[in-house]
């Protein structure tokens, strides 16, 4: 019979109560968060960030290539962006046809904090975003490396017009009480 994603967590979380004597709770805790907001207060959009108007599901249902099929772009290998799609690598994030709430993932990758979308924009974006490793964080310290470009805070205003604003927000937490070496099989 096949398992939904419900039925599989339940099992390893059964595996790892008997096998590890795992033992947790949950609670609530205040975490640091990034806000994405809009940069500009005209709410102007920046220039790599662009109303889309493709129809995935109709995309999709025609099965239509999705890499190399979409529009020009700076960033995609190949120089087109793909379609119904987001790729995202440790430099680039470049996406045909995705939701903010899609940037949502790549950019708490890349940053290492959750990413709360506050932009009030709604519909499918086509963007492209490129910066460098540069400093992480604004204010990063004195003598941390940097590269030609600009870090990822900088690129998102110059380029998709958003910003990424620091803060704090109440999240559900998983506290590890305790753990023990696994019993044999």
């Amino acid at each position: 019979t096949a398992r939904n994603d419900d039925d599989t967590r339940a099992m390893l979380r059964t595996l790892l109560v008997d096998r590890f004597g795992l033992k947790t709770h949950r609670e609530m805790r205040e975490l640091p968060i990034y806000s994405l907001v809009m940069a500009r207060k005209d709410g102007a959009l920046g220039p790599q960030l662009v109303r889309s108007a493709v129809d995935c599901e109709q995309w999709i249902a025609e099965k239509r290539p999705q890499m190399a099929a979409g529009s020009a772009s700076p960033v995609a290998p190949g120089g087109k962006r793909p379609v119904c799609m987001i790729l995202a690598t440790r430099r680039f994030i470049t996406a045909g046809t995705r939701t903010m709430k899609d940037l949502l993932g790549p950019l708490q990758a890349m940053t290492g904090r959750p990413v709360i979308d506050r932009t009030g924009l709604s519909g499918a974006f086509d963007f492209d975003l490129q910066w460098t490793s540069g400093p992480v964080a604004p204010g990063a310290p004195a003598g941390a490396p940097a590269d030609d470009g600009p870090s990822i805070f900088v690129a998102l205003q110059e380029q998709l017009g958003l910003r990424l604003e620091p803060g704090r927000a109440p999240f559900d937490v998983v506290v590890v009480d305790a753990v023990q070496r696994p019993t044999p099989d």
